[in-house]
């Protein structure tokens, strides 16, 4: 049975587990970078509880943007600009 089965270790993978070849490194350029130019911080993790329907509404609103390329886009840059707009205003 084992033989029909699709086997879902790749020959990369195999070649790693018997030692031929060394892991290969993720690419650090994926990870998620605030696409501001201005933002030259690295992102820091923080935990919120935020209500439902702010949840929702983000969502949406990331979506859409998303759809018709109009930045920001991600979840996170538009919570950081909307965080940077409230606190320059609030001094």
């Amino acid at each position: 049975m084992s033989e029909n089965r699709r086997s879902l270790i790749t020959p990369e993978k195999m070649a790693f587990l018997k030692g031929e070849r060394e892991p290969q490194q993720h690419n650090e350029s994926k990870r998620h970078e605030p696409k501001n130019i201005e933002a030259k911080e690295d992102a820091v993790t923080v935990t919120y509880r935020l209500r439902p329907s702010i949840i929702r509404a983000l969502r949406r609103v990331a979506f859409e943007r998303k759809e018709q390329k109009i930045e920001p886009s991600a979840q996170q840059d538009i919570v950081n600009e909307a965080i940077e707009q409230w606190l320059e205003r609030n001094k």
